[in-house]
């Protein structure tokens, strides 16, 4: 998750501080302890967001790791299919 990501603060790929360590660190690290904390956080970026092979985890990964919003100027085309399991989707084939 994020980690080809150039941080704006520090000008490199996967690294990011945590605000309770004081320590730079890689993102899936970091917001596993956010999480582990109960501390929300927020993605932000820049021009279409999920680009690449991983958009599937660009949609999927940051929800699990516990992050309430990505904030973007544009996003790649993310695909989200509806879940079978989910009482309220009906298939219209």
């Amino acid at each position: 998750m994020l980690i080809g990501a150039i941080n704006a603060a520090n000008g490199e790929a996967n690294k990011v501080k945590n605000t309770f360590t004081g320590e730079f660190g890689p993102v899936p690290a970091t917001a596993r302890d956010y999480k582990k904390r109960g501390v929300p956080w927020v993605v932000v970026g820049d021009w279409n967001y999920g680009e690449g092979s991983s958009r599937e985890h660009a949609a999927l990964e940051p929800r699990h790791l516990g992050s309430l919003a990505i904030i973007t100027r544009s996003f790649a085309r993310i695909v989200s299919f509806p879940s079978t399991a989910d009482p309220s989707y009906q298939q219209t084939n």
